[in-house]
């Protein structure tokens, strides 16, 4: 065998090996998607293309992870079929990066900005479990409201008919911001007067970034991460299929000489 075609078995085997890691680098990154889902959203119609990129974006992963073991097994055993299928197969991931990279991403962020303003603002204080996801989120963020800590003037929290845990120093309605915004626990009656985070005062022991902010941010680096891992693995797929083919028929043509320069025994 020629330094030639040694040198382009050489570079689809290297080349397998990094679709296998690029492979489990993209099932990770579905990971992070549904991470992100479960964490500050409800599974929900709103959230439904959050959760269609990261089923793709597995998909395009585990048969990344697979072309990457038959192409290797391909060029070490010489196996035109295995060559031919693996190039078959990353046509799927290929066509997969291309489009889930191109998906419209607005959209996404602007529907979960809404499930955000909705969970607050309509749902806050009228089911437990929101309300400890809310209460968790501003804590571990340490953000408050939608937008900032006013929001919650005009929240349901405020406005309905909610019922509130019992705080005898909270006689006074004007204090009702939710304790998980307070960045010191023990002194925040003053800081929770909502009639002061109307007119947007700022104080000290109230988180003044809004939660929508933070949680959009980390989206948008998911999402910008996404979009680099998914557009790498899509020239690197274009890469890999030219020289699987180029190797499939070198290695079919080099079979096909052996078998004819092979002595043949007459029956």
């Amino acid at each position: 065998m020629s330094w030639k075609k040694k040198l382009l078995k050489l570079v689809v085997v290297l080349y397998s090996i990094v679709n296998i890691l690029v492979g489990f680098a993209l099932v990770l990154l579905s990971v992070a998607f549904v991470s992100t889902g479960y964490t500050y959203l409800q599974p929900r119609e709103k959230t439904a293309l959050l959760y269609v990129l990261s089923f793709g974006t597995t998909i395009c992963g585990l048969f990344s992870s697979i072309a990457g073991i038959l192409g290797f097994l391909g060029a070490v055993c010489r196996a035109p079929c295995l060559l031919a299928l693996t190039a078959t197969l990353l046509l799927l991931p290929l066509a997969a990066s291309i489009y889930i990279s191109n998906k419209e991403t607005d959209a996404l962020r602007l529907s979960v900005r809404d499930q955000i303003a909705e969970i607050f603002l309509e749902n806050y204080g009228t089911q437990e479990h929101i309300t400890m996801t809310v209460d968790f989120i501003q804590t571990s963020l340490r953000c408050c409201g939608v937008d900032g800590p006013a929001d919650w003037a005009d929240a349901l929290y405020n406005t309905g008919n909610v019922t509130r845990p019992i705080e005898p120093s909270l006689a006074d309605k004007d204090y009702l911001i939710p304790r998980s915004c307070c960045r010191f626990k023990k002194r925040c009656t003053f800081a929770r007067n909502i009639t002061i985070a109307k007119n947007f005062t700022p104080r000290k022991g109230i988180y003044n970034k809004g939660c929508a902010t933070l949680i959009d941010g980390h989206i948008q680096a998911v999402l910008e991460q996404a979009e680099v891992i998914l557009l790498s693995d899509a020239a690197l797929d274009v890469f890999g299929i030219l020289c699987i083919w180029m190797l499939f028929l070198v290695v079919r043509h080099d079979l096909a000489k052996e078998e004819n320069e092979s002595p043949r025994t007459n029956v």
